[in-house]
């Protein structure tokens, strides 16, 4: 099992709505539709789960909110599934994200490569 951390930035994004729940939200309240790390990490889990059966919510060690980023500590069996996995999605998916480092080693393992506003 390998102990990962999340690095999530705390800025919210616009961006085009990608499922039926948030073409639904922009039809009811209008406007743009925002994300937040929240909403990354849920999609994150969700995805996931779907991708391996591994659920990121139950290897959660500890989150701390700080001024500038979310951090998640957590432990994962598949980390290549996940790399392979965050590698596939696009700039709206992962924009959140800024990147994943080993808790052992401090090393980062992914990083965000696309740049935001």
């Amino acid at each position: 099992m390998k102990k990962i951390i999340l690095v999530f930035n705390n800025k919210s994004f616009v961006r085009k709505p990608q499922t039926a729940a948030e073409v639904a939200y922009i039809k009811s309240f209008g406007g743009e539709y925002k994300v937040n790390s929240d909403d990354i990490y849920e999609f994150l889990t969700r995805k996931f789960k779907e991708f391996t059966g591994e659920d990121l919510n139950e290897s959660i060690d500890d989150q701390i909110h700080e001024e500038k980023s979310r951090v998640i500590y957590c432990r994962l069996n598949k980390l290549d599934e996940f790399i392979d996995m965050l590698n596939g999605f696009d700039k709206d998916q992962l924009c959140c994200l800024d990147e994943v480092r080993s808790e052992d080693s401090k090393n980062t393992l992914w990083v965000n490569k696309f740049q935001y506003e």
